[in-house]
């Protein structure tokens, strides 16, 4: 896989836009949001600026077959202008009361493995996002990203957290190795899932 560290706006409009067309194509909250793709792209945009920012952010290759942003919990690092400005263009993009409900779903959800982790100071490797463009799925790509997190997280010991929305993509992560830590219903019948695979030895 390729490390992302820079992208210019032209870049990633065209890769946010993508990613809204994937989101927007199943089942999960973006879909519950009502919002027009455009207003998801420019909130995906967002979370992709800060990816990048963050060194989180890796590609398949030049050709943008998969999307992935993962950090070690160890090294992660938000500086503080790319939150502020992550959080601004959140709003923004999805205009107040769609931010709010966003919040309001995801708040739902219940604690998240990641902060269950953080409370007992464990170290992990955190998904923070996946994405497979529409003209690139079922062709592979999903598991050849997550076997790389996976040999990582294996060399450190270290396990591997990740969380969804989709019931399908549920299934194909359990498929590949993850499995279910908890999961929550929340609005619109949705449920929600944390997931997590341990590693093959603990350091």
């Amino acid at each position: 896989m390729i490390h992302v560290t820079s992208m210019s706006e032209e870049q990633l409009d065209e890769v946010s836009h993508l990613m809204a067309e994937a989101f927007l194509a199943e089942e999960g909250i973006f879909p519950a949001l009502e919002l027009t793709e455009e207003r998801i792209a420019k909130y995906l945009k967002a979370l992709v600026r800060f990816s990048v920012k963050c060194g989180e952010l890796y590609m398949v290759s030049e050709k943008g077959e998969g999307y992935i942003a993962y950090a070690d919990s160890r090294y992660e690092k938000a500086p503080f202008i790319a939150s502020a400005r992550m959080l601004w263009e959140s709003i923004d993009a999805l205009g107040w009361d769609g931010f709010m409900k966003y919040t309001s779903l995801l708040s739902q959800a219940g604690s998240s493995q990641e902060q269950t982790f953080r409370t007992r100071f464990q170290p992990f490797i955190n998904v923070s996002m996946l994405v497979i463009p529409v003209a690139y799925q079922h062709q592979g790509y999903m598991r050849l990203m997550l076997e790389e997190v996976f040999s990582k997280a294996d060399e450190e010991g270290l396990p591997v957290l990740l969380e969804t929305d989709s019931e399908y993509k549920m299934e194909r992560y359990r498929h590949l190795g993850l499995e279910i830590a908890s999961k929550h219903t929340v609005g619109h019948g949705m449920n929600y899932y944390n997931m997590i695979r341990y590693p093959k030895h603990r350091v």
